[in-house]
Parts: C-alpha cells; sequence; structure tokens
C-alpha cells in the first residue's frame, strides 16, 4: 500500500505523489436515516445523496479530507426493511423533506458543509482513518475503516446526531422521530485510490 512507500520513498529522496483530488461524480456520498416511535409505521427510512463533495488524499502526509455540501443532498427514495421503495414518495414530499432536513436539522445557511478531516494508515481490515469530523459547526472526533469493495473503496460510519448538538427530526408531538443514528457510507472507485491508499 502507498502508505509504507511513502516511508520509503521519504528516507531515499524520492518525490512525493501530488494530491489526487477527486469531485461530485467521482464520489459516491450516501446517507441512510431510519424512523421509530409510535407511529413509526406512518413514516418512511430514507436514502439520500449528496451530488457536491470533494474529496482530497494527499499521499506524502497520509492525510484526507473530506467536504459536503449540505445544499446538494437530495431524498434518493424511502426504504423499508432495508430495501428502497422508489414509489412510495411523491416530489412534494422529497422537497419537504430536504427543506427540513437543511433549515431544521442541519441548518445549512449557517453551516454549508460537513467536512471530515484526518490521516490514514494501512490496517489489517483495510485503511485506517483518524480525524475531526464537523457538522453544523461542531466538531467530534471520529475513526473509520476503508475497505475494498468489489471495484470500489468504500467507508461506512454511524453518526450519532447528539454527539453533534443535532436534534433529531421529530414529528406528530414526537409520536414520529428519526433514530438518532445516521449511516454515512461513502464511496470511490478504486482505480482512481489504488496507488493512493
Amino acid at each position: 500500500m502507498l502508505a509504507d512507500d511513502v516511508i520509503s520513498a521519504s528516507s531515499h529522496g524520492v518525490s512525493m505523489p501530488e494530491p489526487l483530488l477527486l469531485r461530485d461524480r467521482e464520489l459516491d456520498v450516501e446517507l441512510f436515516t431510519f424512523r421509530e416511535g409510535v407511529l413509526s409505521a406512518a413514516g418512511h427510512d430514507l436514502r439520500l445523496r449528496a451530488s457536491t463533495a470533494t474529496l482530497q488524499v494527499s499521499p506524502d502526509t497520509r492525510s484526507v479530507e473530506l467536504r459536503i455540501d449540505v445544499g446538494s443532498i437530495r431524498v434518493v427514495c424511502a426504504r423499508a426493511h432495508e430495501h428502497d421503495t422508489p414509489h412510495a414518495l411523491s416530489e412534494s414530499d422529497r422537497r419537504k423533506i430536504e427543506a427540513a432536513m437543511r433549515d431544521e436539522v442541519l441548518h445549512a445557511s449557517k453551516h454549508r458543509e460537513v467536512v471530515f478531516t484526518g490521516t490514514f494508515a494501512p490496517s489489517g481490515e483495510g485503511v485506517a482513518l483518524t480525524g475531526n469530523l464537523v457538522i453544523a459547526g461542531a466538531s467530534q472526533p471520529i475513526t473509520a475503516t476503508a475497505r475494498r469493495d468489489g471495484d470500489r473503496w468504500r467507508v461506512t460510519h454511524s453518526i450519532d446526531q447528539p454527539a453533534w448538538g443535532i436534534r433529531p427530526y421529530t414529528a406528530l408531538l414526537g409520536a414520529l422521530r428519526v433514530r438518532r443514528d445516521v449511516r454515512v457510507e461513502v464511496s470511490v472507485a478504486a482505480a482512481r485510490l489504488d496507488g493512493s491508499v
């Protein structure tokens, strides 16, 4: 892996690789929310995707930075039992959910980006990521692991919203609410990262 190659190259005076910058369509950034509460049957689990994001990987410093434009997050579809249900939501439903997420949950007018900055190192399971994640202006340390999944590198991590000061969305006087943990999945084509991680 490059993390090992970098150390060897540095000791022999070899020039380091340039940082790799990936944008938007080269990245797949998805979020999965889950419902709970007495009236949870009235709501939907959701699959969302960010259409605007950047990932910069710097092999020489073994650093990584991911930036996600909160305003670009859109509802892909509702889900049930971990399966997509594409026709469960109307277009109006999707727009209302997106507006609530931006304005009431993530406060996108004040905090336009979700940002992860950290370092990477090879581990037995793949590539270990350690750093800080900033959501809605609050920063918390996180650790995650990137794993090779077929022709992609993939990171899956669970975000506990209250740890970042975020109050999960509620409706119907709290009888329907979004569960506090949100699953985040980030993946990129392995061909773009092989030789950099």
